[in-house]
């Protein structure tokens, strides 16, 4: 009788996750035409790759005086990205607008496209802190090679901090950004998911923002003897929650994860 029950149970729930991916596909998504007036062509990171290196998970890749050069090139002109409406705009607004490249809604491939289980944003954030995700041309192509860039306004001024470097994840999307307050201290949470032992696994990678440079900087924490200790007082839409220790990383629609791992940034 209990397998009975067990099985209707999971009937349920896999229908009921049926029928909410349905809607999500055919839920209408359009490029609003205010928000393509505002939109911004995010750079492209171009580079010659290295010639004679004929390996792209080759680490002498991310050494590249070419690469290096282009890198600088993009926080310089991330720098520029200083237009009020294109922060404005909420970021999934843009993203759609970044997909189909013109106004209107998107066509059914499209919207298949965004609402699709391996569709990596290259845009996350709010109207203060963004995160632009940026493919690599040379380096772990075939598995998602990439690069983060963190954008920090202040009024007319834009602070641009590299946080993944020759990142690459067998998994899409596999980068995620968070943004929440630690005594009254904004923290930014940068969680990555890649396979570890055939397994999905994810890390998560603290910042915060320099009061001095307002450049984002690795959270240092506390120690207590040989022991981290990470106090958060975390509060999500809808619920109060309230741990010690736990943090972000830990919550999954408030529910915690079997396996989590706190992480210094990647490759910086």
């Amino acid at each position: 009788m209990k397998q009975a029950n067990s099985v209707a149970i999971c009937i349920l729930l896999l229908s009921a996750s049926i029928i909410s991916v349905g809607r999500q596909k055919s839920k209408t998504v359009t490029c609003k035409a205010e928000v393509f007036a505002a939109l911004k062509p995010l750079p492209e990171l171009s580079y010659q790759c290295p010639s004679g290196v004929t390996d792209e998970s080759d680490e002498r890749i991310l050494k590249s005086p070419e690469r290096l050069q282009a890198i600088n090139s993009l926080i310089t002109e991330f720098g520029s990205f200083n237009d009020p409406a294109w922060w404005n705009s909420p970021v999934s607004d843009l993203n759609a607008c970044y997909l189909r490249g013109k106004p209107g809604a998107l066509s059914d491939e499209e919207r298949e496209q965004f609402a699709g289980v391996e569709y990596q944003p290259r845009l996350l954030g709010n109207n203060r802190i963004r995160l632009v995700v940026i493919p690599d041309p040379c380096y772990q192509t075939a598995f998602n090679g990439s690069n983060a860039f963190l954008l920090y306004r202040i009024g007319p001024t834009v602070y641009v901090t590299q946080i993944l470097n020759g990142y690459y994840s067998r998994l899409a999307p596999s980068v995620f950004l968070h943004l929440f307050r630690s005594n009254s201290e904004q923290m930014i949470e940068i969680e990555t998911a890649n396979i570890s032992g055939m397994r999905p696994e994810t890390s998560s990678h603290y910042f915060v923002i320099d009061k001095t440079t307002h450049k984002a900087v690795p959270k240092k924490w506390s120690k207590r003897g040989r022991k981290l200790t990470v106090h958060f007082g975390v509060r999500r839409p809808g619920a109060a929650l309230a741990c010690s220790p736990c943090h972000s990383a830990a919550i999954k629609r408030f529910r915690l994860r079997s396996r989590f791992a706190l992480s210094s940034p990647l490759r910086t």
